[in-house]
């Protein structure tokens, strides 16, 4: 790899890494409307926020199974949210309701392009690293 090439590899790496988004977590909606939680299984990434919205006539609540969140009773247009951290599944019902029930499975978070940017910039800089050093005469060529 010559010097050139290793200059603009490492621009478009820098590239990449400027360009892609920072990881950020997203919100997702859920409806409660028909003494149901709409969608009654969702799944998230860690960092998720999730909005529940009352949008029946008569109060409801969101009270995880394990105890991680408790909405309150919310009235009619009322919300409630909720930032999941670690992965794992998340039973969780209408306090008032015991039937109304549903499931929020946390994933980990996908890596962001940055990540892979950094391995691609330190895989480059390593195989240039190690043809600068043959062409000096430090290290053999392989056969």
């Amino acid at each position: 790899m010559n010097s050139r090439l290793s200059r603009v590899a490492f621009g478009l790496c820098v590239a990449v890494l400027l360009l892609s988004p920072a990881v950020r977590a997203d919100t997702v909606d859920v409806s409660i409307q028909g003494f149901a939680f709409i969608p009654q299984d969702l799944t998230v990434t860690q960092g998720t926020t999730v909005k529940w919205t009352n949008l029946d006539g008569g109060p409801h609540t969101s009270t995880s199974d394990d105890g991680v969140w408790d909405s309150g009773t919310l009235s009619t247009g009322q919300t409630y949210t909720f930032t999941f951290g670690p992965s794992g599944m998340h039973p969780y019902h209408c306090e008032i309701h015991p039937s109304m029930i549903a499931t929020i499975t946390v994933e980990d978070e996908v890596p962001s392009a940055s990540i892979y940017a950094l391995i691609i910039l330190a895989a480059m800089l390593l195989i240039a690293g190690g043809y600068v050093l043959v062409k000096r005469g430090k290290l053999p060529a392989s056969a």
